[in-house]
């Protein structure tokens, strides 16, 4: 399967993680994980938004650390607050 130019899949791969392969610590690998997620909300691009969206249960169960699990729900509220009408979509 190939995986599009920018999917979160690397970022969340095991062994062969571009942030992780590195030892940094695990504060700043999710930081920069969040802001690729971040990222993909804010795109007008719906799959990006889906992606992004199916990816934040990955980070919070990989980092389960209060900042990063605060900023995550902070960053979700904002998203369907503000970008996100789900039910234009199917009605």
């Amino acid at each position: 399967m190939k995986v599009p130019p920018n999917s979160l899949f690397p970022y969340f791969a095991s062994a062969s993680s571009p942030l992780l392969s590195n030892k940094r610590d695990s504060v700043e690998a999710s930081s920069k994980i969040l802001f690729e997620l971040d990222k993909g909300l804010r795109s007008s691009n719906l799959e990006d938004q889906l992606e992004a969206l199916a990816f934040f249960p990955k980070l919070l169960t990989k980092f389960p650390l209060p900042v990063i699990i605060n900023t995550s729900l902070l960053k979700l509220a904002d998203f369907f607050r503000n970008r996100f009408d789900f039910f234009s979509i199917f009605y």
